[in-house]
């Protein structure tokens, strides 16, 4: 037996065809007795189907051989069947073929001098795919979920399928997988982290390969309410003037002065005018959805801004005017959007660096604060429209200096603080200045032509 063929043999019964032949006996003189016709035998064989494409391990094909005689009539016999590589498939005594594992090969039928062959390809196809573990997790919106999201991809018997593709897809506002696109292993794994998107609520996460998916479920839980809560404890919640349904099961757009985006996030605050009193505590900055931050007007409100008030990235609007907060931390320069900046009346004397990161500012008021000097890079501002430093501290030549780089301002109010020397020409170049308060200082010296004289000094 060749050791790579499997050698199986079979009786197939077959109606042999003979020519009839009238055997006569002569009749008269001179009669010729007819040759007797040749006996049959085998001419040629045959295998059905020429073809045949297995798409899971254990499915079955029959294959049939067919043996005639020269006079093209079904010839009976013996017929050997073999396979060409059985760790692919296997053929028994019937020419029945099993498949075993990817790959292709041939069968053979042999009846003695004869042969012939057929093709055989086995080729899993992706026939289901089910969720393994990581369905009906939850986490916070925004966050990855604690265990990664992992799938089982099989054929239609039931046999895993590796180096498939498996495709993973959020639905809308639902987050990332990483990696979106993962080959099954050996086992038919596939696995993925879900990053979930700012939707509070249920959110979905279907995996896929062709025409064979399955759908993961997930609860995004809204990470806000702890911040809010931590918000009400650190600056005196209980003594607030209004803080209807703070604390409560209401929705967080229901709590007094609080305002959410279509995702249930909060998007606006607004406790002005509240009696706060205390320090913003750290965990502002995981109201990471926030665009306007107003807490202003609350003169309890003292203390050093936390750092983490620089994860607030969408921040557009910020007031902590008329509050006693002493200091910014360099991490305010981390707010690339905010526009509009109240920080008049407060216990500041002086601006971090970074405060010159802050390239979509419009508008700053400042009026009737501690400062007494101004960072060289508060001179990067160029998108500043307005620019109120009434009563500080400011003194010598150098503010000026700094604020002449402004090339966007529109009104620049400097009254009322202890500037020295000559108003410098470099004012000049703001060439849209509108309005320019430099009362009540110590300057002296004419004023640069390059001003202009309509201007109010």
């Amino acid at each position: 037996m060749d050791g790579q063929r499997n050698y199986a043999r079979v009786t197939v019964f077959l109606v042999a065809g003979l020519a009839g032949v009238a055997w006569a006996a002569a009749c008269g003189d001179g009669a010729v007795e007819p040759e007797p016709p040749e006996p049959a035998r085998p001419a040629s064989i045959t295998v059905e189907p020429a073809t045949a494409s297995l798409t899971w391990l254990g499915e079955t094909v029959v294959f049939r051989a067919t043996v005639v005689d020269q006079y093209g009539a079904a010839f009976p016999g013996t017929v050997t069947w073999s396979g060409s590589d059985e760790a692919v498939f296997t053929i028994d005594a019937g020419g029945t073929v099993t498949a075993v594992a990817n790959g292709s090969g041939t069968v053979t039928a042999m009846f003695q001098a004869l042969s012939a062959t057929a093709a055989v390809v086995v080729e899993q196809a992706p026939a289901s795919l089910e969720t393994v573990s990581g369905e009906d997790q939850r986490a916070l919106a925004g966050k990855p979920l604690p265990e990664p999201v992992v799938v089982r991809v099989a054929d239609a018997g039931g046999a895993p399928l590796a180096g498939v593709t498996i495709v993973f897809t959020p639905g809308e506002g639902h987050g990332t997988a990483d990696p979106a696109q993962v080959p099954s292993d050996t086992a038919g794994f596939a696995r993925t982290v879900w990053t979930l998107g700012p939707a509070v609520g249920g959110q979905t996460l279907q995996a896929a390969v062709n025409e064979t998916s399955a759908l993961v479920a997930a609860t995004a839980d809204n990470p806000d309410r702890a911040a809010l809560e931590a918000l009400y404890h650190a600056t005196g919640g209980p003594g607030w003037a209004n803080d209807d349904n703070w604390l409560t099961d209401a929705p967080l757009g229901e709590w007094h002065g609080v305002d959410v985006d279509e995702y249930g996030r909060v998007a606006a605050i607004d406790i002005s005018r509240n009696r706060l009193m205390g320090a913003l505590p750290p965990e502002i900055g995981d109201l990471t959805e926030l665009t306007t931050l107003g807490v202003g007007v609350n003169s309890g409100l003292t203390g050093k801004v936390p750092g983490e008030i620089g994860r607030l990235s969408k921040l557009a609007y910020l007031s902590f005017a008329n509050t006693r907060i002493t200091s910014l931390p360099p991490e305010v320069g981390n707010l690339r959007q905010l526009e509009y900046l109240a920080l008049h009346r407060t216990l500041l004397t002086s601006l971090p660096p970074e405060f010159g990161n802050l390239s979509a500012l419009r508008e700053v008021d400042l009026e009737d604060s501690q400062l007494t000097s101004l960072p060289p890079e508060f001179g990067n501002l160029t998108q500043l429209k307005i620019l109120d430093l009434t009563r500080n501290r400011l003194a010598g030549d150098a503010p000026l200096g700094i604020l002449a780089n402004l090339t966007g301002l529109l009104v620049l109010d400097l009254p009322g603080n202890e500037l020295t020397g000559a108003i410098p020409p470099e004012l000049g170049a703001l060439s849209g200045l509108a309005a320019l308060d430099l009362a009540s200082n110590n300057l002296e010296g004419a004023i640069p032509p390059e001003l202009g004289t309509h201007l109010p000094v």
